[in-house]
């Protein structure tokens, strides 16, 4: 689910947070990883007394905590040098395992958990497109590589200009979409 905030009454409404805790209290779904996708090009606002907002939350939920299908593989990042790591992962117990340099995995790193990506794709036409919120298929790839199977399903309640669904649809899966406009 990717979504931002808005404001009411001069306070910020925090729906990303409230959403998140209802599909967690409400659904019983597990939020695995709660990604930031930082808008390069974000839209200016006509603000003085607070920040631009230039970023949306992007959740990942899953039905259980360990049975689920994410291949991280498919989304590694390329490291930028070469070589051992001087120090173990943080992850590791510094007080029960081996202090050892860290080798590299072969494919790259895993990914942040902040997506630094532009608003738009190519140029885009919005009263063309029908919706003031497009996001590029460039954003939507790594989720739908990472963690959809062959024959998979996706449904987006916030379907939007359908960016999900023809990302799906590209790496031949079915696509179920909703817009309330």
């Amino acid at each position: 689910i990717v979504i931002g905030d808005t404001y009411k009454n001069q306070s910020a409404q925090l729906i990303p947070d409230r959403l998140g805790i209802a599909i967690i209290d409400q659904l019983g779904l597990y939020l695995r990883t709660d990604l930031i996708w930082f808008k390069k090009g974000y839209q200016p606002e006509s603000v003085t007394n607070r920040w631009t907002l230039s970023k949306e939350n992007i959740f990942f939920f899953t039905k259980h905590p360990s049975k689920y299908h994410f291949n991280g593989d498919k989304i590694r990042i390329h490291y930028e040098t070469t070589g051992v790591d001087k120090k173990p992962p943080r992850h590791h117990n510094s007080q029960t395992e081996n202090l050892s340099p860290s080798l590299r995995h072969p494919i790259g790193k895993m990914p942040p958990d902040v997506i630094h990506s532009t608003r738009f794709a190519k140029s885009v036409d919005v009263d063309e497109l029908g919706h003031t919120a497009p996001f590029p298929s460039r954003l939507i790839e790594p989720f739908i590589s990472a963690t959809c199977e062959p024959g998979f399903v996706v449904c987006d309640p916030f379907g939007g200009s359908m960016t999900t669904g023809e990302v799906a649809l590209q790496n031949g899966g079915t696509y179920i979409g909703y817009e309330i406009n």
